[in-house]
């Protein structure tokens, strides 16, 4: 054995000191105290009613009946974009009949994202963030078919 382990002393100690610390750290997220589970987060209004959800419990809909509702479609590219950037918004705007104003803030971030993607400038993180952001706004076939959007030829 060496010096270390003679007299109780190893070089991991301060490491396994934090590890047992966090051991007894309470998960108060994790897993509540009280033996409940966590509450779901709440679905949209507009996703519950692209599934058809009000025509089965109607009573959904008069608890939501103060949610703002947005018609409005999605507004043209600002002027400030890159001319890619605008590209990649047009072609979001004609593929996503689903997109209204209020998602221009999410989109205006993929298309930059896009448009620095086809010119190969974005990093495996930047990659991620994108394919995430995509989906958010509805891009992606487990995001299309949660929202049971109308079938459109192609």
């Amino acid at each position: 054995m060496g010096e270390a382990a003679k007299d109780g002393w190893s070089p991991w100690a301060p490491y396994l000191w934090r590890l047992r610390a966090l051991d007894r750290i309470p998960r108060k997220c994790a897993r509540p105290q009280n033996g409940e589970s966590m509450a779901r987060p709440r679905t949209p209004t507009a996703v519950l009613e692209l599934r058809g959800a009000f025509k089965n419990h109607p009573s959904r809909l008069k608890d939501r009946k103060y949610e703002p509702i947005i018609k409005t479609l999605l507004p043209e590219p600002p002027k400030y974009r890159t001319t890619a950037a605008t590209k990649a918004w047009n072609e979001m705007e004609s593929w996503g009949f689903w997109l209204r104003s209020f998602d221009q803030f999410l989109v205006a971030i993929a298309a930059t994202l896009m448009a620095r993607y086809r010119i190969d400038e974005l990093k495996s993180g930047d990659v991620s963030l994108l394919i995430g952001l995509l989906g958010k706004i509805g891009f992606s076939p487990k995001e299309r078919v949660a929202l049971n959007l109308p079938t459109r030829s192609t």
